[in-house]
C-alpha cells in the first residue's frame, strides 16, 4: 500500500512542491520524491505540485486538484522512459483541441488511467493516436479521439472529470478505458496512491435516481501531508460500480453522445480470481445499461493468442503496461470493433 512517509516544501519560484513516498501497487507508479526542484512548466502561483518516485524516468508530476484529487499539469513537456511526453494547455496528454466541435467533426472522448495516459510510450504511440490516424484512412466523416486519461485515476474520478469537464467538448461517443485490474479497488476508497481523492456516496442502487448527478464526500480531498480519517466503501461492488458507470451513461445521452465501455486488466494475471470476478461484475452491469457498447479487451488478446510478454517490452520497468505495439493492437481492435457495431456511420449533427 502507498504511505506518505515524508512532507516538504519549496517555495522557489512560488510553487509548493509536495515531497511524496510511494511503494508501487499493482499495475500503477504513483507519488514520490526525486527532486526538490519545481517542474519545468508554467503553473499558477502556490499550486501544490506532486512528484511522481522516478519522475525522471517517468516524467509523471501532477497537480493537486480540489476536486479530483489531482490532474496532469496544463503544458507540461517531459519523456517518459526516454519517450516523449507533452501535455496540453488544458491538461490533456493529447494535441490541443478547442471545446468547440469544428463543423463536419465527430469526436470519441476517452476516459481513462494510465493505460490510457500513455505510460512508458509516446504521445503518437498511445492507442488514442493511433486510433484517430486509423480512423483519418477511412473515407468520410472526420473523427478527433480527445485522450483524458490520468494516472491512477478510478472510475469516479473518471465521472467526475466528464461531469465538470469532459462534456465541454461535445463528444459524440464517450469511450471508458475500464481496467478491471484497479478501476473498481480505487474506487471504493478515499485515499489511494498515498493521495486522497473523492469517494462516492454509498447508498442502494435503487436510491440513485436516473439522470441525476452522483454525491460524492471527501471533497475537496485533505491536501497531501494533511491528516483526516481514512474512508472506504467494504459492500458490496455493483453498490458502487452500477452508480458510476451508469452515471457515465446518463451523462452521455444526455449530451446525445453514445456510451462504450472497453475492459480489460485481465491479461496480467489470467488466473487471477478477484479481477476476473470484476471484469464478470462490469460486464454485468453494462449488460443492464441499455444501448450501451462494450468489448472485452483481454478476450480479444486471448483469441488472437496473445499474452503478457507480446503486450509490454520486458525492458522497461512499466508494470506490465502495454508498449507501443501494443497500444497499436488496441486500437486496431477498437477501430474494428466500432465498425463491426456501426458506430461510426451515423452522420455528424449540424
Amino acid at each position: 500500500m502507498a504511505s506518505v512517509v515524508s512532507f516538504g516544501l519549496s517555495v522557489a519560484l512560488g510553487l509548493i512542491l509536495i515531497r511524496l513516498g510511494a511503494i508501487p501497487a499493482g499495475p500503477l507508479h504513483f507519488l514520490a520524491p526525486a527532486t526538490e526542484q519545481p517542474p519545468a512548466a508554467p503553473v499558477e502561483d502556490h499550486a501544490l505540485i506532486l512528484e511522481e518516485e522516478g519522475a525522471d524516468k517517468t516524467g509523471h508530476r501532477y497537480l493537486y486538484d480540489e476536486l479530483l484529487g489531482w490532474r496532469n499539469i496544463p503544458n507540461w513537456q517531459a519523456s517518459t522512459f526516454g519517450k516523449k511526453l507533452t501535455i496540453n494547455s488544458k491538461g490533456l496528454r493529447d494535441t490541443e483541441h478547442p471545446y468547440a466541435k469544428p463543423e463536419g467533426v465527430r469526436r470519441i472522448l476517452v476516459l481513462g488511467d494510465s493505460f490510457a495516459w500513455g505510460y512508458g510510450v509516446a504521445d503518437d504511440e498511445i492507442f488514442t493516436s493511433v486510433l484517430e490516424r486509423l480512423l483519418a484512412e477511412r473515407e468520410g466523416t472526420r473523427w478527433e479521439v480527445i485522450n483524458t486519461g490520468v494516472s491512477g485515476w478510478s472510475t469516479d474520478q473518471q465521472y467526475l472529470f466528464l461531469r465538470e469537464e469532459g462534456l465541454k467538448y461535445s463528444p459524440d461517443l464517450v469511450l471508458l478505458a475500464f481496467c478491471a485490474a484497479n478501476d473498481i479497488k480505487g474506487s471504493r476508497t478515499a485515499r489511494l496512491y498515498g493521495l486522497s481523492k473523492p469517494l462516492l456516496r454509498k447508498g442502494p442502487v435503487d436510491a440513485y435516481v436516473r439522470n441525476q448527478p452522483l454525491e460524492f464526500v471527501n471533497i475537496p480531498p485533505p491536501k497531501p501531508g494533511t491528516t483526516k480519517n481514512h474512508m472506504e466503501y467494504n459492500g458490496p461492488t455493483r453498490e458502487i460500480m452500477e452508480p458510476l458507470l451508469r452515471g457515465i451513461r446518463d451523462l452521455a445521452e444526455q449530451h446525445h453522445a453514445r456510451f462504450m465501455v472497453a475492459s480489460f486488466g485481465r491479461f496480467l494475471d489470467p488466473a487471477n480470481a478477484t479481477v476476473k470476478e470484476w471484469s464478470q461484475e462490469a460486464a454485468s452491469i453494462v449488460s443492464s445499461l441499455k444501448g450501451t457498447l462494450y468489448l472485452d479487451v483481454d478476450f480479444e488478446f486471448w483469441d488472437r493468442g496473445l499474452a503478457l510478454n507480446d503486450l509490454v517490452d520486458e525492458n522497461i520497468e512499466h508494470d506490465g503496461h502495454w508498449d507501443a505495439k501494443g497500444h497499436r493492437l488496441v486500437a486496431e481492435i477498437l477501430l474494428e470493433f466500432l465498425e463491426k457495431e456501426g458506430a461510426l456511420d451515423a452522420q455528424p449533427e449540424k
